[in-house]
């Protein structure tokens, strides 16, 4: 009896999938010579037991994708159904902890696959919603070490936790890491700082961060203010006890 083809593998667990059969193409996969099982197919059933709430079936897959010297190594695909299923889990029923989600982030790391700007912020956000920044900083700095990061967003995302938190040294320090490796700072990046600074009454450091964005006599411009951004100030002077004009 022949073997199947992995692209006949792939139709046939997807069959399997649309009729409800996912012990059956669970089976059907055990069952496929190592070869067979390429990158594709094991997206497929992978993603295949994580919509049907298998999730130790669809680990352990992955697993074996993530071992040092697999033959089918995870890729951005992997990377992209999985992490997109523990969101959708942890918004509904915190099934995935925190830390096996950054220790996932890593080995998909060490095999060169970063998560998508969009996943990879999501997932940061939500980690600092239950103020994790530790966690999130060595997930980040381990991303940007691997020089897999050239969005601002995910950054952005970390910002908003670390403000929350009045830890503005690190702030500070994220924006420095990011100016190194090249990841260039945005408006939300420095309108994130300026309204954790105006909320906790540090409206002179909040005026330097403005200046710094409008450049030395406003001839060179970082990044050029918006309306937002002059609208926290205003606001924070206001509520700080300064004045309008000092932000005009």
């Amino acid at each position: 009896m022949s073997r199947p083809t992995a692209q006949n593998a792939v139709h046939l667990l997807r069959r399997l999938g649309r009729a409800g059969m996912v012990d059956e193409a669970l089976a059907s996969f055990s069952k496929f010579d190592s070869h067979t099982k390429n990158t594709n197919v094991r997206n497929v059933i992978i993603d295949l037991l994580l919509k049907s709430g298998r999730l130790d079936s669809a680990l352990n897959v992955l697993d074996e994708m993530l071992l040092p010297g697999s033959e089918f190594r995870p890729n951005d695909i992997t990377a992209d159904i999985v992490f997109s299923k523990f969101l959708k889990l942890n918004e509904s029923e915190g099934r995935v902890k925190e830390h096996e989600i950054a220790g996932l982030v890593a080995e998909f790391g060490e095999h060169h696959v970063v998560l998508n700007p969009i996943t990879l912020t999501q997932l940061i956000s939500m980690v600092c919603r239950s103020r994790n920044t530790d966690l999130v900083w060595n997930v980040l700095d381990d991303v940007i070490m691997r020089n897999g990061l050239k969005n601002a967003a995910p950054c952005n995302a970390l910002l908003t936790g670390l403000g929350k938190k009045r830890e503005f040294e690190k702030m500070n320090l994220l924006i420095r890491k990011m100016k190194d490796m090249n990841i260039q700072p945005n408006v939300i990046t420095f309108g994130i700082l300026i309204n954790h600074l105006c909320k906790f009454r540090r409206i002179d450091d909040a005026l330097e961060v403005f200046d710094k964005m409008q450049g030395e006599k406003k001839k060179v411009r970082l990044v050029a203010p918006d309306a937002i951004t002059h609208n926290t100030l205003i606001d924070g002077l206001c509520k700080g006890g300064g004045k309008k004009k000092d932000c005009a």
